[in-house]
């Protein structure tokens, strides 16, 4: 069984825009981007293993891995014989763009990562920390509520908390501490990233406010020499849904521009 995914074809002239969510949401995470991106791209929104309504994803494993997880994307892209795609993350789906353009860099056109995860900064260590020595103490609930506090954590983030507990609750308990036990392996294999050049022009929309990844995202844009990094003020770590019509029109701008823009901004 495959990722589930709901497509929406437009043309087959036209690009397509590929969606991917971080740890804990699905495809619902895109609801705000829906109708602004329709009228230009082939839209395909997917859900990760265990979440949403990929359930039963083979092949089963009892531990997962950075390559297992990025595959189940490569295999369902291949099944639908996309080629070549623009793709948008939000979070920890960021690390999955960068996995496919390590893998499989001639899958990617352009790429957008909002609130992106680039760096193994202090943050990220903590969260890896807790996720090894409390979250084992936690029941469930505790441990959804607590991440999303630590990844959410201004009183301006109550919609996107409510959002992520939402989708979270309904992930099988020992699936999502399979995905928590992951943070190690994430934080080392985005040093990896790090290093390696991104094949293709890309955009980092972050929020202003976001105190747990902006640093490392800002690092890892001034490394790379095709990606450009714009700030949304006023936002935390789900800028696309927090200002989705400002977040929406930012992209837009970068995909529907005829070469990569030399700078972009929010306005």
């Amino acid at each position: 069984m495959i990722l589930h995914y709901e497509s929406f074809f437009l043309s087959s002239e036209r690009r397509w825009l590929v969606f991917i969510h971080g740890a804990g949401g699905s495809m619902l995470t895109w609801k705000y981007q829906l109708d602004a991106f329709k009228p230009f791209f082939n839209l395909l929104l997917l859900d990760l293993r265990d979440h949403g309504k990929s359930k039963g994803v083979a092949p089963y494993r009892e531990k997962y891995t950075i390559d297992l997880l990025g595959e189940d994307i490569l295999v369902l892209l291949d099944q639908l014989k996309i080629r070549k795609a623009h793709f948008m993350s939000l979070s920890l789906g960021s690390i999955f763009v960068q996995f496919i353009g390590d893998k499989r860099p001639e899958l990617i056109d352009r790429a957008i990562m909002a609130g992106a995860v680039c760096k193994a900064n202090i943050p990220m260590k903590v969260l890896a920390f807790v996720s090894q020595v409390v979250y084992p103490l936690l029941s469930f609930e505790q441990s959804y509520k607590l991440l999303s506090f630590v990844i959410l954590p201004r009183r301006g983030d109550r919609l996107g908390r409510k959002l992520f507990r939402a989708q979270a609750r309904k992930m099988d308990p020992a699936d999502f501490k399979k995905w928590m036990r992951l943070l190690n392996d994430f934080l080392r294999q985005l040093k990896v990233f790090f290093s390696h050049t991104f094949p293709a022009p890309g955009l980092i929309v972050m929020g202003s406010q976001d105190r747990v990844f902006h640093s490392a995202a800002q690092a890892y844009a001034e490394h790379q020499s095709h990606i450009q990094l714009v700030d949304m003020p006023g936002c935390g770590h789900v800028c696309n849904i927090e200002k989705p019509q400002v977040f929406n029109d930012i992209v837009l701008r970068f995909l529907l521009e005829a070469k990569h823009p030399r700078k972009l901004s929010e306005e």
